[in-house]
């Protein structure tokens, strides 16, 4: 009798988890804005160098870790050393979480410093 008790105690508990998974899973509101959409990856270099690699292999890989598993695609927007980019996405690029920037690793350093590179 008292194996019966604990395996419908296991099986209630069972249940329980599974059905407190899915509703936990069902009601996240950040997968449910991420599903289904196509995310820009913006980089400011042209197609071929070594940020666009870079940018390509982060795009095709991180999908899989954002919630709601979104595409990625990279737009490449090569001008001014980055700035273009910068500017762009400061200005006319939606405002909505569905943009992420490869940042280079010299965008804003002169600007910050003082100082200018010839």
């Amino acid at each position: 009798m008292t194996g019966m008790r604990s395996m419908a105690r296991l099986g209630a508990s069972a249940l329980a988890a599974c059905v407190l998974t899915a509703s936990l899973s069902a009601s996240d509101p950040v997968a449910d804005f991420y599903r289904g959409k196509t995310l820009s990856m913006v980089v400011a270099t042209s197609p071929g160098g070594d940020y666009d690699a870079r940018g390509r292999l982060l795009a095709r890989h991180l999908g899989r870790h954002l919630p709601g598993q979104p595409a990625i695609i990279v737009r490449n927007m090569p001008g001014a050393v980055g700035l273009q980019a910068a500017n762009w996405l400061g200005t006319q690029a939606p405002r909505d979480g569905t943009v992420l920037h490869m940042i280079m690793h010299h965008v804003g350093r002169p600007g910050a410093s003082g100082r200018v590179h010839a």
